[in-house]
């Protein structure tokens, strides 16, 4: 019995007899004690079927998962659970007891066709009219392949390829075959015994079967056999250099060998290029060309304004030697030496040059001794001397303070000599006509002044 796989809602048949005798047993129903149904799928255990009554109950009645049902001569409906046909397997069990009774059930082949779909109906009505085409047309394209002149003796398959073992059969023809007397790179002495002639094997194969060098083939260059050394020198170069151990055999008509350009005379070639041959629209090359001339064009005033007319080349050959000292001074590895500088380096540095200077004392300590030297623009700002000597200073009296506070003491003895000073005196100047100063006579001392004479 064939089901296809993840069929759901089918019924099978079974059939149920005496076990005593074989007679047809009609009246098992879903409720008859020891009725026990099951299904097994391949490898798996055996699983029970819950027996029930279908709807009505009547053959005619839709399926329902475990129904059971008498048909007839103790043939039997089973609705067997979906599960059973479920994909995975491809095959399942049917089976089952009744008390006193034999039940006959069938092993179910599980398909990946559905051999009653309707499609195979139109495959069988497909295959039907293929079968009347060919009787008639296929019939007459065999004929057209066949020719008009057809004969089966020497046209048909099987005559051409006996004629095809025969001539394979027989083997390649060989110019030559032994084995070599010594080789290099690009040559391979052959046999003593081959031929004589020069240059009768240019264009040749040569096929190393055996010994060092085993499975290379290369062709004899033009004018490239000398008959009398024997010779041969190949197109290129072997990849295993042949000696005398190598086996060879000489095929005529060989497919010539081209040499394959370096990459430098394909470079050359690419480089030396004329662009008018390559500017077809929407190319690379024609892209390239259009790139180039639009850049010469926006640089055209700098190429003019430039040193060298802005060729590069020269430009850095005169940035080299205007640097030349900074390259001497090995620059990088002076600043990679400072990049390793720290900040707490820098300071102790500084502080260490001030010491040394003698500027610490501007900000930092006071001055002992002769911490500055004299003469120098610190000493003479603070000593009148003719040598400037930093340890004269007075603070309390050279000060710029102190300086100041003398100025105040000054202007405040100014200020009460000026009270004193009579009418006779304005703005610190004695009147020409003043005779005497607090009752005492102004006499003149010889001097031109306007009391001389009084």
């Amino acid at each position: 019995m064939l089901i296809p796989k993840g069929a759901t809602s089918q019924s099978i048949n079974v059939r149920i007899v005496d076990s005593t005798n074989g007679t047809p047993e009609t009246g098992v129903l879903f409720s008859t004690s020891g009725l026990d149904l099951w299904y097994r799928r391949e490898g798996a255990l055996s699983v029970d079927i819950t027996e029930v009554d279908l709807a009505t109950p009547l053959l005619t009645d839709a399926y329902l998962a475990g129904g059971f049902l008498h048909i007839n001569d103790g043939w039997y409906r089973v609705d067997v659970p979906d599960a059973a046909f479920a994909s995975g397997v491809n095959g399942v069990q049917i089976g089952g007891t009744v008390t006193g009774m034999v039940v006959h059930a069938p092993y179910v082949q599980l398909t990946d066709l559905d051999l009653f779909d309707s499609g195979f109906a139109t495959l069988a009505a497909d295959i039907a009219a293929i079968l009347i085409d060919t009787s008639t047309t296929l019939e007459t394209h065999l004929t057209e392949l066949k020719g008009a002149g057809f004969v089966a003796a020497t046209h048909s398959n099987e005559a051409i390829r006996v004629r095809g073992d025969s001539a394979w059969t027989g083997g390649l023809t060989t110019s030559d075959s032994g084995t070599a007397q010594a080789g290099s790179a690009t040559t391979i002495t052959l046999r003593v015994g081959a031929p004589a002639g020069d240059n009768v094997l240019e264009g040749h194969l040569i096929f190393i079967s055996a010994g060092t060098g085993v499975g290379q083939s290369k062709a004899i260059a033009e004018n490239g056999y000398d008959g009398g050394t024997k010779v041969a020198t190949i197109i290129g170069t072997w990849e295993v250099t042949p000696d005398g151990t190598s086996v060879y055999d000489v095929f005529p008509d060989a497919i010539t060998e081209v040499d394959p350009p370096t990459a430098a005379v394909i470079a050359d070639a690419v480089w030396d290029e004329n662009t008018t041959g390559h500017q077809q629209a929407n190319t690379f090359g024609e892209q390239c060309k259009n790139d180039i001339d639009a850049i010469l064009a926006d640089t055209g005033e700098l190429q003019v304004d430039w040193v060298e007319g802005g060729r590069l080349d020269l430009l850095v050959d005169l940035i080299l030697a205007d640097t030349g000292e900074l390259q001497t001074d090995d620059v990088p590895t002076l600043i990679a030496a400072l990049n390793n500088v720290s900040a707490a380096q820098v300071q102790t540095q500084v502080d260490a040059s001030m010491v040394t200077h003698g500027l610490d004392h501007l900000f930092l300590a006071a001055v002992i001794g002769a911490d500055v030297t004299d003469n120098s623009l610190v000493a003479k700002l603070l000593s009148s001397a003719a040598t400037a000597d930093f340890d004269t200073f007075d603070h309390t009296t050279d000060s710029l303070q102190a300086i100041r506070d003398k100025q105040t003491d000054i202007e405040a003895d100014t200020q009460n000599l000026q009270s004193r000073l009579p009418d006779a005196l304005v703005g610190g100047f004695m009147k020409a006509d003043t005779k005497a100063i607090n009752g005492a006579v102004v006499i003149g001392d010889g001097d031109a002044t306007p009391w001389d004479g009084i």
